[in-house]
């Protein structure tokens, strides 16, 4: 038995499912066709604040691209003040897709905060840009979902009830609409 609404993914469009036809779209094919992934369209954002030096920065790059889910990391000289860099982490796959889903959770739960002990507590790393922002965003748009969807079906049962002075007809209702 499949559950359709247990299969849908609440984030933006990937990549793959825009217009076919236009410039946009070629050029998109164009990466395909020579292997660069979708994910560097939206990329990740690492924020590094504190005092780090240039070296320790190519380190997190380099730390970044041996992660599960990330073909790639730069951290340019042009993303950088004295106390604020940018490093962008490129994933394998669409910013939108269920696989970036646990690269970001990879990110966030193991290799964020290895960088943090490796760098000290005078600097401070964060998981930044669209992606997470986006899983965020559906975190707490769609995470209390099924207590709202619980909520309407009792008031729903309740004032049936109430209206028919009936216990199964509104029984029937409920269990026909969640149909």
């Amino acid at each position: 038995l499949l559950f359709y609404g247990l299969q849908l993914n609440p984030s933006d469009a990937q990549a793959k499912d825009f217009p076919g036809a236009g410039d946009a779209h070629r050029g998109f094919e164009i990466l395909q066709e020579h292997d660069v992934s979708a994910g560097v369209l939206l990329p990740f954002e690492i924020l590094v604040e504190g005092d780090f030096t240039p070296a320790e920065l190519e380190a997190i790059g380099r730390r970044l691209e041996e992660t599960d889910g990330i073909v790639g990391a730069a951290a340019p000289e042009t993303h950088r003040t004295a106390e604020l860099a940018l490093v962008e982490a490129f994933p394998s796959s669409d910013a939108s897709s269920k696989e970036t889903r646990k690269t970001i959770e990879r990110l966030k739960d193991d290799v964020i905060p290895e960088l943090r002990s490796e760098l000290g507590p005078e600097t401070r790393v964060t998981v930044a840009g669209f992606p997470p922002e986006s899983r965020e965003f559906v975190r707490a748009v769609y995470g209390t979902f099924p207590y709202v969807l619980l909520f309407v079906i009792l008031v729903t049962y309740v004032l049936l009830m109430r209206a028919f002075r009936s216990v199964f007809l509104p029984l029937k209702a409920v269990i026909l609409n969640l149909v």
